[in-house]
């Protein structure tokens, strides 16, 4: 499943980001945890009209960023992602 949409707020200890968004196949659509725990986290830019991609970890995240959040079921309340990619 994926899940879209803007980081609201984040919890290092806990490897949690909040964000507000959507989850298509869960017809979910408001906000929703997202568990970092066991994640690769990629920033993705276009740099000279190419795609970069760099692995960061869950401290070089931040408020406002647009993410898409490839996740497993939902633990509860939280969803377990395999990768977060930042745009």
């Amino acid at each position: 499943m994926k899940g879209s949409g803007t980081i609201l707020s984040i919890d290092e200890t806990s490897s949690q980001v909040f964000v507000s968004g959507d989850i298509e196949s869960l017809a979910l659509n408001g906000d929703f945890f997202v568990d970092l725990k066991n994640s690769i986290i990629l920033i993705v830019t276009n740099v000279d009209d190419k795609v970069v991609s760099k692995q960061i970890s869950v401290d070089q995240l931040s408020e406002g960023m647009s993410i898409d959040a490839y996740i497993s079921d939902e633990v509860e309340g939280c969803h377990p992602a395999d990768a977060l990619l930042v745009r």
